[in-house]
């Protein structure tokens, strides 16, 4: 850890060092919904998320009914139920993701086994009557840190081999020693959820181009050999017209490139 320590110093040397947990309101394992007698079990508006449902950049989609979930506990899912603004972290194998929870889902959602949950401040109100508002800047602060090279190697470095799944694990315990660097300037006054919000919109936009790009081309590759086959088998129409679909996507490309440039 020392040496991570110094790599971040070097790197921040205008922050301090603090371990994460020391920074959050609590970072657990996420435990099963789906546990004690059968016949206590009656909670079923809910959906539960897993490493598939969070993509790369930390975005979490969820559709209703893609699992075949069973009744749950109503207390599990009360204490187990993900808020606004909770970091879920997925810590088997290799592969971490780090999604944050928004406020936009149809139903009640909940974590698999499979992560940690970050929560940046106490869900529950002091008073019945207020409400708790979650610390976006210091959420997303926290999920981009989680993201970076340097983090996701350092981590990769502490997971253990469990007994009993024969799978690589990162508990909580060790997420909450890990050393981050916390900003002077406070992340709400730097505008830092905004920033990185607007940046993850454009990432984005960029690939859903680049997917379009992709078609285009592959479009453009069939018609190379549909052409091909017209001229050798001596085609009449061979080269009388492009058709629609061609003509399309050749308007498409001249677009994305006049957009870019």
């Amino acid at each position: 850890m020392q040496s991570f320590i110094k790599k971040l110093e070097e790197i921040f040397p205008n922050c301090p060092i603090m371990p994460l947990g020391e920074i959050v309101y609590r970072i657990v394992n996420i435990s099963k919904v789906r546990i004690g007698d059968e016949k206590a079990r009656t909670y079923i508006d809910y959906d539960e998320i897993s490493l598939n449902d969070i993509d790369e950049y930390g975005y979490i989609t969820v559709t209703p009914g893609q699992k075949n979930l069973g009744p749950a506990n109503p207390t599990s899912i009360k204490s187990q139920s993900l808020n606004h603004g909770d970091i879920v972290f997925t810590h088997r194998g290799s592969v971490f993701r780090v999604g944050m929870v928004g406020e936009s889902y149809e139903r009640t959602i909940v974590g698999n086994n499979s992560m940690i949950r970050i929560q940046t401040v106490d869900p529950k109100p002091l008073k019945r009557s207020e409400k708790t508002l979650p610390d976006i800047n210091l959420s997303r602060y926290i999920q981009a840190y989680l993201q970076l090279p340097l983090v996701k190697e350092y981590l990769g470095s502490l997971i253990i081999c469990s007994t009993q799944s024969e799978r690589r694990i990162l508990n909580a315990a060790m997420l909450s020693k890990l050393p981050i660097p916390i900003s002077k300037l406070g992340h709400g006054e730097f505008g830092f959820s905004q920033i990185i919000e607007t940046r993850m919109e454009l990432i984005l936009k960029a690939q859903t181009l680049l997917d379009e790009m992709h078609r285009f081309l592959a479009v453009c590759e069939q018609r190379k050999v549909d052409a091909v086959k017209l001229l050798c088998n001596d085609a009449a129409d061979a080269n009388v017209k492009e058709d629609e679909e061609y003509m399309r996507v050749l308007k498409e490309i001249g677009r994305l490139v006049k957009g870019i440039s």
